[in-house]
């Protein structure tokens, strides 16, 4: 760029502001009504505490807590705590909150005008049809027709007379008519300007800062099913018990817990009464709600049935429900299960399954077309009816679903012989036909659904998930469960083959039933009235009606949610697999699996009441079975036990399996002397370990005795308990062979099983207890955090970063001149590590998400241990310390240090308190000149960096504008003046280098931030002078610093930079009019506040009188390039006035003071060639200055305008014309143009020839200015 000239060179010298401070805290003498303009309302900034929000009508909280330190206690405290968060009661009225959207002065959105010269001149011909009909309709209406236009004397006689138009005649004086006009021309007038004009753009506002997400328990898609109806047969024999759930076959992972549920009569559950004397209000639900973070287009819902254990396998079972419609059968079979009912009771068996295909029935239901599969159920008929089950739950489309299902079932052959080979004679030929059928119709939509799946989209999930409203699936029929296909990898090779042509299905039996499921959305915040959480807490509001309460389920996500934890939950699933015991003697055939929480307190082990129950039951229980085989020494498990984990877990907790043998045959004379469960083995797992849960899967021995207390403690694998088995070593079934599979999984927010967490939180205890530690010691545990499973590490983010900088502000005694470094090195890589993961949760700054709300809402700063006051001081002077890497690393993110820094400032002044002190006195003298060195670094960054420049100079752009809320506001303005000097000298340093246009960049974005404060206006002290300041005089840059400085940037960019400079620029300027217009502390309707604001920016007339030669190619018609002349011929004759006589003229052209003699010399010296302003740039400097005009009070603009010479009138008068002139409505380009505009278009586009032939000619220096 060529070298800026000595005018320039002027302004860029930063001079000292005044005694801001001291003048704003002065208020004598300053009007009422002008007190908006000066000085800080007295509650602008407060620290507010914010309840934690809970959906539940109590606290999550456990009752009992661990009495020494360890994570537990760390997340309990955390999710416990209240928000405390800093409120700025004006920070709305900023301007960044003004520039989001289009707004009238009234508040209102702009509305679109139409004008008349953009109507059609021909009519389309549907326009003309209608207007044709219109005219028929008006002839047919009329009362008579006449054939001939003229007037009869009749209707000149019954005609109305025409209104009188008065005062024709009478004489107004020239005065008396303007003041009409005048106030013709203010009615109805908008008293917005800005909002009429181009709306900018949201991702160019740099001063813009995305709000910080408060932490919150996530939702996603929430799906609420009901089973309205469910029977096996049409005659009821014994209690059938349900289990729901969801599965993602593509992920192969069960995706939700377990949901208990049975429509069984009261006659039926009376059969149980001797095992069950309780039946808690939570476990009598039918409907359950289902969390969808995912969505996946493989998701299914998996019912199981069970029913009580009884003597014979499940093809016999299945066999007798068959053979049920007949009425002597069906009342052997209800003897028999009374029987079973009162002796087997406590005991179930598998029975039957079904799945639905939940992704097609909804988006089924979206199209609105019966025709397609939608659930996958249990065969071919199955299959069918549930395919038409999918139209919305109204009563024409009910009725058409239950005709369709009845027909549907009938094809695979009626009454209970609804399997495939059942039946003889006629009867099975025609289920074999209707078996081929079945068959060809699943072949073919098969391969529908499969090509409709892959091209399922997120995006078609989304819709289809908004659009669902009620969809009512019907089951017709259920697969008979295979005895030796029970585990859950036998159920996802089920479901692949629901979803392909196979002839697996058809070899399954299954039984005709009928179960109704009603499905639809439920969203987050609607009122279910009567919910439960997965820990059976009553969701706010509950109403404790008679009806049975909504289930909402816990989700195991399918993919990472990487979402930090803000409530406390402590829930364990615990898994069986499978258990063999085919090698062992004696009864070991209908295995039955007991699982209990056994806690030893040193004393005696009890059972813990813990685990949740299942449908009809008490909420919680001591121990559970799992379904029972019948007659199989090695049985598959796919139960799932969920526990509620205590808050004082410690070593004394272990999980107890007991295997037994039932009998299942009663004894002759109906006495069973005891031998209902005769006992097999036992098995064990310690569930806390060094502080750390036990999870994953686990093979375990099965010793024959129970075990001692001593063993309870050790995990009898074969590895461990050869080293650890203690003298009393126990009797193990099968020589040491590891019978029992078991997997054991958590949803924890206070738990965690990576390594590398558990490291770094028992160093924290160890420096909170304090311990000694090696230095080696805690800089492993901490390192440690860059290899943690990003997931978890996400989910205690919180927490960890708050033992971050309690270790930073109470340091752990180790052997080092400098233990804070440490853990401060472990937070600048960490900060790096979560913004470097997650780049889509940043904003345009750079801002993480994750981050933003730990500042905002969850960081503690310190406040345990009465350290709050060492926060900021402590934080400003590790970043000034630390060592070259680690600086690097903090500017890097410096975002989140300095608003952190801010944070801790006012928590600081907030628990003192110190707000009310004056702001010279709020912090130490130290502290500031702390500041001061911090800025000094930051700014030196910002010079020599390359990658992280402008987000680092955002940064500290925010964080002196933030200070301005806090701290003593002169200081701060010596920052900015620090600043500025510092870029401003290395520009003149290198004023052709490679980094001259970012840093004059960086200067702008840096000013737009430090104006975006909300109180920008009372900082420019617009009452400071009586005088009428319209020059950039030292003292005027003084006075109103602020905006001296963004005049100062305008000018330097408008005489020096390229297009782009000059836009961001003009653009600044325009950004800040238009938050003044739209902030309701300066309304038009209080001209006198609004013309103080408006007089801060008079000096912008001659700034703009100075570039008016350079007013884009177009504006307005005009071509004012070079004194051109006027297109429209309206300002032909006065367009020389843009070409200066002197060199004086010139200078005055830019609004500089007039030079001195001493000066004259330097300024005579030729200037480089200079670019127009863009179309752009030109109609916003243009806007800018129509928007002082209106707003500047009148008695200021007489006395402005009769200072000026004469030549200095005509120069404004013709800028004003060419403002007035850009911005009048021409039109959509009417065609006229086309006719009569060709000489113009010539001309344009030869002056844009001859721009381009100077720019060639210019060579090195274009390209400089346009780095610039």
């Amino acid at each position: 760029a060529p070298e800026p000239s000595q005018p320039a060179r002027m302004l860029s010298d930063i001079p000292d502001p005044v005694e801001v401070e001291e003048i704003l805290s002065r208020s004598r003498g300053i009007p009422e009504s002008l007190q908006i303009l000066h000085g800080f309302p007295t509650d602008d900034v407060s620290v507010l505490q914010i309840s934690r929000p809970c959906r539940t009508e109590r606290a999550s909280q456990p009752d009992k807590q661990p009495t020494v330190p360890c994570l537990t206690n760390m997340c309990i405290a955390a999710y416990a705590r209240n928000f405390t968060v800093l409120h700025r009661v004006y920070e709305k009225c900023n301007k960044r909150h003004h520039l989001v959207s289009p707004i009238d002065g009234c508040g209102q959105p702009i509305v679109e005008q139409e004008y008349e010269i953009d109507m059609p001149k021909e009519l389309s011909s549907s326009q003309q049809l209608q207007l044709k009909r219109q005219q028929q309709q008006q002839q047919q209406s009329a009362p008579r027709q006449r054939g001939s236009w003229g007037l009869s004397i009749n209707d000149l006689r019954g005609a109305p007379d025409d209104p009188l138009v008065t005062n024709t005649f009478t004489p107004v004086r020239p005065e008396d008519l303007d003041r009409q006009n005048a106030s013709s021309r203010q009615a109805a007038r908008k008293e917005a300007l800005f909002p009429l004009y181009i709306h900018q753009e949201v991702d160019r506002i740099v001063e813009l800062r995305e709000s910080a997400p408060q932490p919150q328990e996530l939702f996603g898609r929430r799906l609420l099913v009901r089973c309205s109806h469910f029977k096996l047969i049409e005659e009821e024999i014994d209690p059938i018990f349900a289990t729901m759930a969801l599965y993602d076959l593509s992920a192969r992972k069960k995706v939700s817990e377990n949901f208990h549920f049975d429509t069984n009569s009261e006659e039926l559950k009376g059969l149980l009464s001797g095992h069950i004397k309780l039946q808690d209000p939570c476990s009598l639900s039918k409907a359950c709600v289902l969390n969808l973070s995912v969505a996946s287009p493989d998701l299914f819902l998996v019912i199981r049935l069970e029913k009580v254990l009884q003597q014979g396998d499940i093809n016999d079972v299945f066999d007798g429900y068959l053979r049920a419609s007949d009425p002597r059968q069906r009342e052997k079979l209800r003897a028999a299960a009374a029987r079973d009912c009162q002796r087997l009771g406590r005991y179930r068996m598998p029975l039957a399954w079904t799945a639905v295909d939940l992704v097609q029935c909804i988006l089924d239901s979206e199209r609105e077309s019966s025709p397609g599969p939608a659930s996958l159920g249990s065969g071919g008929n199955d299959y069918l009816a549930a395919s038409a089950a999918t139209a919305p739950a109204s009563s024409a489309a009910a009725s058409s679903v239950a005709n369709q299902s009845s027909s549907a079932s009938s094809v695979g052959g009626g009454g209970g012989g609804g399997s495939f080979g059942a039946g003889s004679g006629g009867g099975g030929l025609r289920n074999r036909r209707a078996a081929n059928m079945v068959d060809d119709f699943l072949r073919r939509g098969s391969s529908q659904e499969n090509s409709k799946r892959a091209s399922i989209t997120s995006d078609d999930l989304d819709r289809a998930f908004d659009n669902l409203k009620c969809i009512s699936l019907t089951v017709k029929s259920f697969f008979k469960q295979e005895q030796d296909k029970i585990s859950e990898e036998d159920l996802f090779k089920y479901l692949n083959d629901l979803r392909r042509p196979s002839s697996v299905l058809k070899k399954l039996k299954n039984i005709g039933g009928k179960m109704v499921l009603n499905l639809q959305t439920c969203p987050y915040d609607l009122d279910l009235k009567c919910a439960l959480t997965p820990e059976l807490l009553k969701v706010h509001p509950f109403c404790d009606l008679k009806s049975a309460p909504i289930r909402e389920l816990a989700e195991f996500p399918a993919q990472p949610l990487y979402q930090p934890h803000s409530f406390y939950r402590n829930l364990l699933y615990v898994h069986p697999k499978s258990i063999n015991f085919s090698s062992k003697q004696g009864s070991a055939r209908n295995v039955a699996l007991k699982t209990e929480l056994v806690h030893f307190d040193g004393q005696r082990a009890v059972a813990q009441r813990l685990i949740y129950g299942k449908s009809s039951c008490p909420a919680f229980v001591t121990s559970q079975f799992s379904p029972v085989l019948y007659h199989n020494k090695s049985p598959d498990f796919y139960d799932e036990i969920k526990i509620e984990l205590p808050g004082d877990l410690s070593s004394g907790h272990y999980l107890l399996f007991s295997f037994f043998h039932i009998s299942c045959q009663q004894r002759k004379g109906g006495e069973d002397n005891g031998q209902l469960e005769t006992p097999l083995g036992y098995s064990w797992l310690p569930l806390y370990r060094s502080g750390v849960l036990s999870l994953g899967n686990y093979s375990l021995m099965v010793s024959a005795d129970e075990p001692s207390t001593s063993m309870c403690s050790i995990v009898p694998e074969l590895g461990e308990v050869a080293d650890k088995c203690p003298s009393d070593r126990p009797r193990w079934v099968d020589s040491h062979r590891e019978l029992f599979r078991v997997t054991v999984s958590s949803l924890s927010t206070v738990h965690t099983i990576d390594t590398h967490l558990n490291l770094f939180f028992k160093a924290c205890v160890c420096a909170q207890l304090g311990q000694p530690c090696s230095t080696e010691a805690l800089q492993d545990a901490i390192n440690g955090l860059m290899l943690a499973d990003m997931e978890q590490l996400v989910q205690l983010l919180h927490i960890v970063i708050d033992r971050l900088m309690q270790l930073v502000l109470h340091p752990a005694q180790v052997p080092s001149d400098r233990p804070s470094q440490i853990p401060f090195a472990g937070l600048a890589r960490l900060i790096g590590r979560i913004v470097q993961t997650f780049p889509e949760r940043s904003d345009i700054h750079g801002r993480n998400s994750l981050l933003t709300g730990y500042i905002k809402y969850a960081g503690t700063l310190g406040q345990q241990g009465g350290l709050l006051k060492l926060v900021h001081e402590e934080l400003v002077l590790q970043i000034i310390l630390a060592e070259p890497t680690v600086r690097a690393s903090v500017a890097e993110n410096a975002w989140f240090f300095l608003e952190t820094l801010i944070r801790a400032m006012h928590d600081y002044l907030a628990v003192e308190p110190h707000l009310s002190l004056p702001r010279q006195r709020r912090f130490s003298q130290q502290f500031v000149a702390d500041v001061g060195t911090l800025v000094t670094l930051l700014t030196r960054s910002v010079l020599v960096a390359d990658r992280t420049a402008i987000r680092l100079n955002r940064a500290l752009a925010f964080f002196l504008c933030d200070l301005f809320s806090v701290m003593d506001r002169l200081a701060v303005l010596q920052l900015v003046q620090q600043y500025f000097r510092a870029v401003n000298a290395c520009l003149e340093a290198a004023p052709t280098g490679t980094n001259h246009g970012k840093l004059s960049a960086c200067k702008i974005d840096f000013l737009r931030i430090i104006t975006s404060h909300e109180h920008y206006v009372p900082l420019n002290i617009p009452l400071m002078e009586p005088e009428i300041a319209s020059e950039l005089s030292d003292q005027y840059r003084r006075s109103h610093y602020l905006s001296g400085l963004v005049l100062s940037e305008l000018k330097i960019a408008l005489r020096c930079g390229g297009p782009d400079l000059q836009s961001k620029a003009v653009c600044l300027l325009w950004n800040l009019l238009a938050s003044h217009e739209a902030d309701s502390r300066y309304p038009a309707s209080l001209p006198a506040i609004r013309g103080r604001v408006a007089q801060l920016y008079l000096p912008l007339l001659k700034i703009a009188e100075g570039v008016i030669h350079l007013i884009g190619i177009g504006i307005g018609g005009f071509a004012t390039h070079g004194g051109g002349v006027s297109a429209n011929g309206g300002l032909a004759g006065i367009s020389d006035l843009a070409t200066p006589a002197t060199p004086a003229d010139d200078i005055g052209r830019f609004g500089f003071p007039e030079p001195s003699t001493e000066k004259q010399q330097l300024l005579q010296a030729p200037k480089p060639k200079q670019r127009p302003l863009s179309d752009d740039t030109s109609r916003h400097l243009l806007l800018c200055c129509l928007w002082l005009v209106k707003n500047l009070d009148r008695r200021v603009a007489a006395t402005f305008l009769r200072s000026l010479s004469v030549h200095r009138v005509q120069r404004l008068l013709h800028l004003l014309m060419v403002a007035c002139a850009s911005f009048e409505y021409r039109g959509r380009q009417p065609n006229s143009r086309q006719s009569n505009g060709s000489s113009l278009l010539m001309q344009q586009r030869s002056a844009q020839v001859k721009l381009k032939l100077e720019e060639k000619f210019l060579g090195s220096a274009g390209d400089s200015a346009d780095a610039a």
